[in-house]
């Protein structure tokens, strides 16, 4: 995300990436500090959601960024509260959901499978932006983050106040 406002070279283009981490780290903190009593689907569907609308935004503000005034500033602020919310919510939800619901082996291939996914997105980023700009790859990634919502509102089980045998009872029965 911080490779987006270096990209304008507006004068603090080279501190971006060093803020946003630490506002990234700030919101996993705070999360961390709540899980104890937070639902982990409210905090992984507020995480879809948020950032699916927050990409949204920025592949739309990128369409029209030279046309409406301050849409530049607009897509930094919506960059941050991006990586707030993902800091917020699905950082520290997604890594106790698949514990809590899957006891075992399979947390191991889901942080397999989460690292590649990760480590794909940075590759394919600089790729996708250069042939095609940033407005669609915001707005594939704001659409991808709406569908997961969809999913993940419909087919996810809550996984906090029950024991994994409750769990597999409710996963069996939908």
């Amino acid at each position: 995300m911080g490779y987006v406002v270096t990209a304008y070279n507006v004068g603090f283009g080279e501190f971006v990436p060093v803020i946003m981490g630490v506002v990234q780290f700030i919101a996993a903190i705070y999360a961390i500090s709540c899980l104890d009593n937070a639902r982990r689907r409210k905090m992984i569907l507020i995480g879809n959601l948020g950032m699916g609308l927050c990409a949204l935004g920025i592949g739309i503000l990128f369409e029209y960024v030279t046309e409406f005034p301050g849409g530049f500033w607009i897509v930094v602020l919506l960059t941050f509260i991006y990586m707030t919310i993902h800091g917020g919510t699905l950082i520290p939800a997604v890594w106790l959901y698949v514990p809590e619901i899957a006891p075992g082996r399979q947390p191991q291939f889901s942080s397999i499978t989460n690292w590649l996914m990760c480590s794909a997105t940075i590759i394919v980023f600089p790729v996708i932006n250069l042939n095609y700009g940033y407005a669609p790859m915001f707005l594939f990634f704001g659409i991808t983050s709406i569908v997961l919502f969809m999913l993940n509102y419909f087919i996810m089980v809550e996984s906090k106040p029950k024991t994994v045998e409750e769990i597999n009872v409710e996963l069996r029965s939908s």
